[in-house]
């Protein structure tokens, strides 16, 4: 009830412009009612179930390139305004834009089959120290307080600061790129641990979270499903 009441008085003195058309938002919400009905969401029925991408004549080859990964869930494509959203939330501090990302994540994502735990991509400790805070482990946070699926970001850990994969255009550079990146710590609790999904904001070719899972697979003998709930596929 404060806040509600607070934001209803921020909203009298220092009215929220909407990001994306310039015109009078809710204090709380960087982009109006509107604006969020036009973004653009991704279509499952159109795309591959288990990488998200686009599907040509009904077939796909993620089964070969992306071999630890049993689905990717986008909400989002990867197009305009998506593209200047996640740049806002992901490079110029907009904490406010990420939450908002986040909970559109958790708005459009539905299972029937409820993951053990979340696990946010994780950043290399110089890479974090750089940006001040890893995106996906915001997102995860706000997906965990709605969904009530525990996050357990200590459970892998970045090993190896690699050059960004967006620098990267190649699929087997990308794939070469994060190889032994990353390292998996078993906790006590990671027996009871058998579907996973990994969090982040955008999976292109998909072989970061690829090699995340085969490090979960690898590591931790319960787990028998990874998958991947992202903000949008490139």
């Amino acid at each position: 009830m404060f806040q509600k009441c607070l934001n209803q008085i921020l909203d009298l003195i220092m009215p929220q412009v909407c990001y994306l058309c310039g015109q009078q938002s809710d204090h709380s919400a960087p982009i109006c009612k509107q604006c969020l009905t036009y973004l653009p969401l991704h279509q499952a029925s159109k795309s591959c179930s288990r990488c998200g991408a686009k599907l040509i004549k009904n077939a796909c080859g993620c089964h070969i390139t992306l071999p630890y990964l049993s689905y990717v869930k986008p909400v989002f494509n990867y197009e305009y305004p998506i593209i200047q959203l996640i740049h806002s939330a992901k490079y110029r501090d907009n904490l406010v834009m990420l939450r908002l990302l986040s909970e559109q994540m958790q708005k459009h994502i539905h299972f029937l089959d409820k993951p053990d735990c979340l696990i946010p991509v994780p950043s290399h400790p110089k890479k974090l120290k750089q940006r001040g805070y890893n995106q996906a482990v915001e997102m995860a946070k706000v997906i965990s307080s709605y969904t009530n699926i525990p996050m357990l970001n200590y459970l892998c850990q970045c090993v190896k600061n690699i050059p960004p994969q967006a620098s990267l255009n190649d699929i087997k550079a990308r794939q070469k790129n994060v190889k032994g990146a990353f390292k998996v710590f078993p906790h006590k609790l990671s027996n009871k641990i058998k579907h996973v999904v990994i969090i982040d904001d955008i999976v292109t070719t998909g072989s970061t979270a690829n090699e995340i899972a085969g490090e979960l697979l690898l590591s931790l003998t319960s787990v028998k499903k990874v998958g991947v709930w992202c903000c949008a596929k490139a």
